[in-house]
């Protein structure tokens, strides 16, 4: 059984690097692009390692996420602990890209979580039953959370957290809050905050309109004309690629811009 949470998120690098995790739950080779200098390596793998272990969650996957005539490959690869047979089994047959996960994503940005949801979305009861039992035991992966998300500037990843079924009842609302932070320490490590495409004084208004203060009021701080304020306000959505000044000041906290 597959089950979508409600908790929707706004929320990719070549493999050529492995760097084991420190963390003492979790000792897996941790493999990233080479698009990330060895510094933001070693954070990264901190990062993702910590927030999959203290989420109970000993097994992750990130990925920029697929086009529709995309497989996963090592291209699409941000990091992964995934054992390399079970990595190259997804890279080999394409069925990340038709697992239950992928298929429920392009139609939505709701996370998902199930037994299934790394498995080929049209695969038969008996296939699933085989291939659960078969690899997914073996690999401790039977239980899945996958999530999505964008950086500043619109690139989409796919998160997979993955488990045994014997783990604690599943909270999607932390988990859905720190894949947001994953995300944005994903875009700083590549120089995607989005902070560059905003101005001070766009950065200001904002700020001002987040403390709940109006065009007016916002105006008379900085002295400038409401009419001016509502400009660089809307420049802000613009250049955020969202559609109100709520949204505007949402992303913005979330990037941390203002």
């Amino acid at each position: 059984m597959v089950t979508c949470f409600p908790f929707p998120l706004n929320s990719g690098f070549a493999v050529s690097a492995i760097h084991r995790s420190t963390t003492q739950s979790h000792q897996a080779v941790v493999r990233f692009g080479t698009h990330i200098n060895d510094v933001s390596r070693k954070a990264l793998a901190k990062a993702i390692g910590d927030f999959a272990a203290n989420q109970q969650f000993p097994r992750f996957l990130v990925a920029c996420f697929p086009q529709p005539d995309d497989k996963l490959s090592d291209e699409l690869l941000v990091c992964t602990n995934w054992p390399r047979q079970f990595y190259e089994h997804y890279v080999r047959t394409g069925d990340f890209t038709q697992s239950s996960f992928v298929t429920h994503a392009r139609e939505s940005v709701l996370p998902i979580a199930g037994p299934d949801i790394l498995l080929p979305h049209q695969a038969g009861d008996e296939l699933r039953r085989i291939i659960r039992s078969r690899t997914l035991q073996r690999e401790k992966m039977e239980f899945s959370v996958g999530l999505t998300g964008c950086d500043a500037n619109g690139q989409r990843y796919a998160l997979l957290l993955s488990r045994d079924d014997r783990g604690p009842e599943c909270d999607l609302v932390p988990i859905a809050f720190g894949a947001m932070e994953i995300v944005h320490c994903f875009a700083l490590a590549r120089g995607a905050t989005g902070s560059d495409k905003l101005s001070n004084r766009e950065k200001e208004c904002l700020a001002w309109a987040a403390a709940g203060k109006s065009s007016i009021e916002t105006g008379l701080i900085l002295k400038l004309s409401p009419h001016t304020v509502n400009g660089h306000v809307k420049s802000a959505v613009r250049k955020l690629d969202v559609v109100n000044r709520m949204q505007a000041i949402a992303k913005a906290c979330r990037l941390r811009i203002i």
